[in-house]
């Protein structure tokens, strides 16, 4: 059998032409519209992760911080509306209760104050073994140290604003060649109107 030969049932010969081979034509741009949509959508999702993390987040976290700020604003606004009457119900009650400070114990220090900056000044050098306070004065009484730990704690007690003055005064311990020494310091403090 012949597979190659023309099958016809009319053998007319038609006068139109007719097509003796297949077109191999590759479709070009539905490769290119795949690989714009693949692209497309990538930029996307990377644009959704942008808006997300550099736009949406932030602002989401002044938007609260804004909020909070505006909460602890109104509160403190209750609290000063609270505290409008604070002078006048002091001066009744100092009245009737009476307040049993001079004017000039209310001149003094706060004796936390006080307390507060010895611990600052002195407890880093040497260790103390009593305070005494009276007035805006201070004595304390040091354990045993050397004349250079002295010499600075009376540097950093001068470098305070609040203290006028300091007076050390030191005994030696121990033999005549010791630089060991306890010390009594007397402290004067300014008081709250600056004297």
């Amino acid at each position: 059998m012949n597979l190659n030969k023309e099958i016809s049932f009319n053998k007319k010969k038609n006068a139109l032409p007719t097509k003796t081979s297949i077109n191999f034509i590759v479709d070009e741009q539905s490769k290119i519209n795949k690989i714009s949509i693949i692209v497309f959508v990538i930029f996307m999702v990377l644009l959704g992760f942008f808006t997300k993390f550099a736009i949406i987040d932030p602002l989401a976290r002044v938007a609260k911080a804004e909020r909070e700020y505006r909460e602890a604003e109104r509160q403190l606004d209750v609290y000063r509306n609270q505290l409008t009457d604070y002078a006048q119900i002091e001066a009744e009650y100092n009245e009737k209760i009476g307040t049993f400070l001079t004017d000039n114990e209310r001149s003094y220090l706060d004796r936390t104050e006080i307390l507060a900056m010895i611990r600052e000044d002195i407890f880093n050098y040497v260790n103390v073994k009593s305070i005494a306070i009276s007035g805006n004065t201070v004595r304390v009484s040091t354990a045993t140290t050397t004349m250079d730990n002295i010499s600075q704690i009376v540097q950093v007690l001068l470098n305070d604003s609040k203290i006028a003055y300091v007076t050390p005064k030191t005994t030696r311990v121990g033999n005549e060649t010791s630089n060991n020494v306890t010390a009594d310091l007397e402290i004067g403090y300014r008081g709250k109107t600056g004297e």
